[in-house]
């Protein structure tokens, strides 16, 4: 936020809204500013623990993803990417090898039909 924004918000001028910023919190306001932030990215980080942990069900998935990626700087690695790429395809293929089985007539190693047998 620009300093007039921060100002304008409140409804007071830009100097008495930093000037009280120190008194009331013994700091400038671009230290309390990153006080702040790094407060709020601390309680970003707890609620995705607690939400991954399954200790709690508050919270919005998406929400969590999409501030951590933006707040923390938070990203899947594209070995991951790729990964669950690879999983995909290949839990594809087992379905269709599953498939090829159920349809085609059990065989010995030669190739030759298994009789059912009674």
């Amino acid at each position: 936020m620009s300093r007039h924004r921060n100002s304008c918000f409140f409804g007071i001028h830009p100097d008495t809204f930093y000037k009280r910023v120190e008194q009331e919190k013994g700091v400038g306001f671009s230290a309390y500013l990153q006080q702040m932030h790094s407060k709020g990215e601390a309680l970003l980080r707890a609620q995705q623990y607690v939400k991954a942990l399954g200790l709690s069900d508050k919270g919005d998935n998406t929400l969590l993803i999409w501030l951590g990626k933006t707040r923390l700087k938070q990203k899947e690695h594209e070995d991951q990417v790729i990964a669950k790429e690879v999983e995909a395809k290949f839990d594809q293929l087992m379905k269709q090898m599953q498939k090829d089985k159920e349809n085609k007539p059990e065989t010995n190693d030669c190739g030759s039909s298994i009789p059912e047998t009674a």
